[in-house]
């Protein structure tokens, strides 16, 4: 069971909701306005945000509640965000509560959505508890007036939070090994072609020649290699060295045979 329009307004009248709006009070719900938005807990909330497709915020109400003994809040995303592609995540608000609203909205849709705190979002509905809880709510977030981001949990939860950014870090090595690979094999294999054309087009030629040409196609090839290595970053000074002196070797061999 939900409290009604008057129930709602009833509770604007105890004091249940603070700096309420009476014209944000619906049939089962009241219409949250926006204090700003918050990506970390060190930030001031600004006035507008621009989500990008999968990127998300935290949105901080005006209103402030302070829930009694017998009295449970749920937020949920307005109708029309839904339809603009936002999710939202929010607590549920036990009895005993005192807090402003916070809650994650998450770019869902394809494009990007810009967000004011002129809009509202996300609509609370109260709940009654049957009886008086007996233990009313005293945890990290009570009375969190300021966005606190993870709370007393960051000191609980950093290990896991270091190991998820540790395999970040591992995921993004493996894709630029990946790509790293991949630009080396194209680049052999352009080489093969080359040194192939070259050699059928030098097939009348003196061996001088012919050494000359492959010492700087292979030369130029490798220090190819070098420029992608400074790309892609492997592990490993070799590779960023080999292809350098081969190349370097290479020159100095053409030079001597052109000078010769």
């Amino acid at each position: 069971m939900v409290y009604s329009d008057t129930k709602i307004r009833d509770l604007i009248q105890s004091g249940v909701i603070l700096s309420a709006d009476p014209d944000g009070v619906g049939p089962v719900s009241y219409d949250l306005r926006t204090r700003g938005f918050y990506r970390s807990e060190d930030e001031d909330g600004v006035a507008s945000v621009t989500l990008q497709p999968g990127e998300s915020v935290f949105v901080g109400s005006v209103e402030t509640l302070a829930l009694p003994g017998n009295v449970c809040a749920t937020v949920t995303l307005r109708n029309s965000r839904i339809r603009q592609g936002l999710q939202l995540a929010a607590p549920v608000y036990f009895p005993g509560h005192s807090t402003r609203v916070f809650f994650r909205l998450t770019n869902v849709s394809a494009d990007a959505i810009e967000l004011t705190k002129d809009d509202s979002f996300a609509q609370v509905m109260f709940s009654p508890v049957e009886g008086e809880v007996e233990h009313p709510y005293s945890g990290s977030f009570s009375g969190e007036m300021d966005y606190r981001g993870m709370g007393d949990y960051e000191r609980r939860y950093s290990k896991q939070m270091r190991e998820l950014d540790a395999k970040v870090d591992d995921i993004k090595a493996m894709e630029s090994r990946i790509y790293g690979n991949v630009m080396t094999i194209m680049a052999v294999i352009a080489a093969v072609f080359t040194l192939v054309n070259v050699n059928i087009g030098l097939a009348s030629a003196d061996l001088s020649k012919i050494v000359l040409v492959n010492a700087v196609t292979v030369a130029s090839f490798s220090a190819l290699a070098g420029l992608l290595a400074l790309v892609t970053k492997p592990k490993g000074r070799l590779a960023y060295v080999v292809p350098w002196v081969v190349s370097a070797v290479l020159y100095v061999v053409a030079v001597i045979l052109a000078v010769i």
